[in-house]
């Protein structure tokens, strides 16, 4: 074989090699770094000029769609529709349910959150306390809750909202602790405890 034969089959095995290593299956990117059973997606979106009309008490109105999919024995499910909210600001103002929440009990969930408007963000967090809710009636447990960096503490503060508080700013209170790990897509992260208001 010549030198430049030789040279070619060099070059074309080392881009296969390349095109390979970084080659993932579909939705991989959608993978925690955690183990986990389930992936749910918490999707708000300000529905703007919706029952907009002078004096509207219901104004801002935001929707948030939630679904999630199997990621068991490292296969992707099919992203399945569980629910629609519908909020004022973090006032629930309705639901549309698609399914049961099916999930296999004893599941580790681990939950993607969307949002970037301040009534987004208020809508997002009602929508995580109640998604707790239906996860410990199943015997589940959310394992985290990714966070877009730039909403990341406005969620965190927004949490205290529905009395999620920072581990630091429990000291001395009674109740019974539920926690609900949040992580930032840049590495920032904490937990916020259930308990009760002062």
């Amino acid at each position: 074989m010549s030198a430049r034969k030789t040279e070619l089959v060099v070059l074309a095995v080392m881009f296969l090699v390349l095109v390979l290593s970084a080659w993932q299956p579909a939705g991989a990117q959608d993978l925690p770094k955690q183990q986990c059973d389930d992936l749910m997606y918490v999707r708000a979106q300000e529905q703007k000029g919706f029952l907009d009309f002078p004096g509207s008490p219901f104004k801002p109105i935001v929707k948030v769609t939630v679904s999630f999919r199997s990621v068991k024995h490292g296969t992707m499910g099919d992203e399945r529709l569980y629910e629609d909210l519908w909020y004022q600001g973090k006032n629930p103002l309705g639901c549309r349910r698609y399914r049961d929440f099916d999930l296999d009990p004893k599941d580790l969930i681990f939950v993607y959150l969307n949002s970037s408007s301040e009534a987004e963000h208020a809508a997002s967090s009602n929508t995580l306390v109640r998604l707790l809710l239906d996860s410990l009636l199943n015997r589940d447990v959310i394992c985290g809750v990714s966070v877009p960096s730039e909403s990341f503490w406005t969620i965190v503060d927004q949490m205290e909202e529905e009395n999620f508080y920072r581990t630091a700013k429990l000291h001395g209170r009674p109740g019974v602790y539920i926690s609900l790990p949040l992580l930032a897509e840049d590495g920032h992260k904490t937990s916020v405890v259930w308990a009760e208001p002062h």
